[in-house]
């Protein structure tokens, strides 16, 4: 889907292309339902293990809790790409609560630290030189 948006000229909400991460979360991400999630550490954690129904919040009676904004898709709609998401990550061998990526770097001033330019967040990056093999940690 990144690969489509980015051909067709479908600019990003933050970025200059689209990154299958980004496309990935917003799939796993039930606000787009109409469902309540949680927020803070407890979503980056399920995001990046890749079980959007773990982001939902539930009611006593075990039921999701809906939002008071109109939902993007519906939630059998949604549930359904849960499923099929979870489907290939077992085909893929990837076992439940990995994310199937290496792990997750964090950086001290990610999201603190604002472009002079633009005003955006800045996000810690690391790299690895193909030549000469070293790491290249920056902020972009």
């Amino acid at each position: 889907m990144a690969k489509a948006f980015n051909s067709e000229g479908i600019e990003p909400p933050a970025a200059k292309t689209w990154p299958s991460t980004m496309v990935a979360k917003m799939l796993r991400n039930p606000r787009y339902a109409g469902m309540v999630s949680y927020a803070g550490r407890h979503r980056v954690n399920a995001v990046t293990a890749g079980d959007g129904w773990t982001l939902v919040l539930f009611d006593e009676h075990g039921r999701p809790l809906l939002g008071a904004w109109e939902p993007i898709v519906t939630p059998k709609n949604w549930s359904q790409v849960q499923f099929e998401l979870q489907r290939r990550r077992q085909k893929a061998g990837i076992k439940p609560g990995e994310s199937g990526a290496t792990p997750v770097v964090r950086y001290f001033l990610s999201g603190i630290l604002r472009c002079n330019k633009c005003h955006r967040g800045l996000v810690g990056h690391r790299y690895k030189q193909r030549r000469t093999g070293k790491i290249i940690r920056n902020y972009e």
